[in-house]
């Protein structure tokens, strides 16, 4: 069994929220091998945030979609939590500190995110031993440093997101 609880985190700017392809926050998985799927968050090509939970021996998965395109060209806040559950409910998306989710998204019979040995990428995603879906190829930064990108073995709650926020943007001057 794969990590049961936990949340990731990062500062993006978007100079255009929508384009081909993907642009992969962090993601746990490798396409090329579907059950080496773990977990996800990226921006689909229109522009919307989404944070997928994979059961790679059942070719299911769980997750939350926020149904607007991103802001451009400004830097924003994104946080991606799991409880461990097995519904869609288990996965929440924070954006400046809110809980923005507003969309289900899944398929099949979700049993469980399995625990595997494919490496945690940022900013990209694996297909094979190839990476791609980069984040910045559109222009597209990450903050660094003390303010990010994190993951943590916790849920963070409402509260602690917010928190991380308002604490984070004096840092990054936002």
């Amino acid at each position: 069994r794969g990590i049961a609880v936990f949340s990731i985190g990062a500062w993006i700017w978007v100079p255009t929220p929508d384009g081909s392809p993907e642009q992969v926050i962090f993601s746990k998985e490798n396409v090329a091998h579907a059950s080496t799927r773990e977990w996800d968050m990226f921006l689909n090509t229109t522009g919307t945030l989404q944070f997928f939970i994979w059961d790679g021996t059942a070719g299911a998965y769980i997750g939350r979609r926020y149904n607007t395109a991103l802001s451009a060209s400004t830097w924003l806040h994104v946080v991606g939590t799991y409880s461990g559950g097995t519904t869609n409910g288990a996965v929440k998306i924070y954006l400046n500190g809110a809980q923005v989710d507003d969309t289900d998204t899944g398929a099949g019979v979700f049993t469980t995110m399995q625990d595997t040995a494919t490496i945690v990428t940022l900013g990209s995603s694996l297909t094979g031993a190839n990476k791609n879906n980069f984040f910045g190829k559109n222009g597209g930064k990450m903050a660094g440093g003390p303010f990010c990108p994190f993951f943590t073995q916790v849920e963070l709650t409402a509260a602690q997101v917010a928190n991380l926020y308002a604490f984070e943007r004096l840092g990054i001057g936002v």
